[in-house]
């Protein structure tokens, strides 16, 4: 999460052919081990829209019309014309990734406010934006890295042997990883703290605590995914029930009544989403941006994740729903988009991961 909010959970997306998708936090992630194997990897390029990023193509052409890609491209990222001069901090996050730095070894990815991370199969992460606080400066000394999390602006990194680093914006001690945090499987960055998921399923919270967003629910066992908000954390137990706990100025802890069955949840600065197993989708707290008004479209859902004031759903045909804040087009989605197989939503952008099919060899 950042401090206006992202998507905050992991959750399998299912069958998706050749390979299994994860999403997280304004992440997404894609089993390396499947992807290697493939004799013919279908190429896996990043799209991204808002005013976080901008145009940013490597090489060759991409159709929206046809959802085309060269195959030299490895990131697209697309900006809606408009107006951004009230938003100084804007120029900053204003950087491409090329060929060089972001290629189809990209497994994981994550959003802060104004910034990005990118895990590479090989472990290693590349960050870009804005970066007055480090929070685009990656240690040198990380490991090998199986999750990135990003918070308003500061990151958590997941390595391999259970253990998280994290770097960036430290006002509220959110990069002050306990020194007895026990091994880790899921971590998540809120507006100015930070939640671990342990593999014993039980939640670790640092940082500001201003809301008591810190105050994990005592006796709280049997997590299997956990969301931080600006000032709230949520978390979702093995019963697909959901608790939450911190601020609750916009009811963002009260849990709908019924709620039940839930597979996947997601934070925003003050909302939350959760999709349940029938594939449909709950909204609470804030409703400023129209959030609970969810689109009649949003059916037959297996992803969903939650922006500053933007929620973004992956419908079961690799197509895209959002809504909410549409100020700086974080929910303007390119026409035609199809062949998704990941979202992940930041301050005011939106990413996917698209599929492209291999390029067809005439023999």
């Amino acid at each position: 999460m950042f401090r206006t909010g992202v998507a905050l959970f992991l959750v399998a997306l299912g069958a998706i052919p050749n390979f299994t998708v994860f999403v997280a936090q304004a992440e997404v992630k894609v089993e390396t081990q499947v992807i290697s194997n493939q004799l013919h990897p279908i190429r896996l390029s990043i799209l991204g829209w808002g005013p976080g990023e901008t145009l940013g193509i490597s090489s060759g052409q991409y159709d929206f019309g046809q959802v085309l890609i060269s195959p030299e491209s490895r990131f697209i990222v697309f900006q809606p014309p408009g107006d951004y001069s009230d938003l100084p901090s804007m120029e900053a996050p204003r950087s491409t990734f090329t060929a060089d730095s972001l290629t189809a070894e990209t497994v994981d990815v994550a959003c802060g406010e104004f910034h990005t991370l990118l895990l590479k199969r090989d472990g290693s992460v590349v960050a870009r934006g804005w970066n007055p606080a480090g929070q685009a400066t990656v240690p040198e000394t990380l490991g090998t890295v199986i999750q990135v999390a990003c918070g308003a602006d500061h990151n958590l990194a997941l390595q391999s042997d259970g253990t998280v680093a994290a770097w960036g914006w430290n006002d509220d001690g959110q990069c002050d990883v306990p020194w007895d945090l026990p091994p880790i499987q899921d971590v998540e960055g809120g507006g100015f703290h930070s939640l671990a998921l342990t593999r014993q399923s039980t939640v670790v919270a640092w940082g500001n605590n201003m809301r008591g967003q810190c105050d994990v629910p005592e006796g709280l066992t049997n997590v299997v995914a956990i969301a931080a908000g600006a000032l709230h954390s949520l978390a979702l137990r093995a019963d697909g029930t959901v608790v939450a706990w911190g601020d609750n100025r916009f009811y963002q802890r009260r849990i709908p009544e019924g709620l039940a069955d839930v597979k996947a949840i997601a934070a925003g600065a003050y909302f939350n989403l959760a999709l349940r197993r029938d594939g449909t989708v709950i909204a609470w707290g804030d409703n400023s941006a129209g959030i609970r008004s969810i689109p009649p479209e949003a059916t037959q859902i297996v992803a969903i994740a939650a922006g500053g004031s933007h929620a973004i759903a992956l419908r079961e045909d690799q197509t895209v729903v959002a809504w909410g804040d549409n100020t700086f087009g974080s929910t303007t989605v390119p026409a035609n988009l199809h062949q998704v197989v990941a979202i992940a939503a930041g301050g005011f952008h939106t990413k996917v991961l698209v599929q492209i099919a291999p390029p067809l060899v005439v023999l």
